[in-house]
């Protein structure tokens, strides 16, 4: 079976020992991005988000497209250093995480409210 894109980004999440949200912040993904990847969307997998992906860790685009060739591009890369303590991207984990949670839950309560409204304009119609 072929793996998927989502797996693929998944595997270049763990080569650098990050778990999904890390991987994601730090290369500037947003949290409906991070989302989507954690639900296995391959959907999300634009060509623009994969080069996003590929420049920042230095991942071989044909790779993360086709699971052909290395995963990396050249030899050796690292991760950008950072100075002292947290970078801008941890700092903003937290938040990133609650605002998708908290998107997640205004479209499900949204999506609650449309079947309420249905069904109490079905029962309507049939009292009438």
């Amino acid at each position: 079976m072929e793996q998927k894109i989502i797996e693929r980004i998944k595997e270049l999440s763990a080569f650098y020992n990050l778990d999904v949200c890390e991987f994601a912040v730090r290369c500037g993904l947003s949290s409906s991005d991070l989302f989507l990847i954690k639900n296995n969307a391959d959907a999300f997998a634009s060509e623009k988000l994969l080069k996003k992906i590929a420049d920042f860790y230095g991942s071989n685009m044909n790779w993360l497209l086709h699971g052909e060739g290395d995963i990396l591009a050249q030899d050796k890369i690292s991760l950008p250093k950072r100075e002292n303590g947290l970078d801008d991207a941890e700092k903003n984990m937290p938040y990133l995480d609650l605002k998708t949670k908290n998107d997640l839950l205004e479209k499900e309560v949204e999506r609650l409210w449309q079947l309420i409204r249905y069904f109490t304009t079905e029962e309507k119609k049939q009292q009438s």
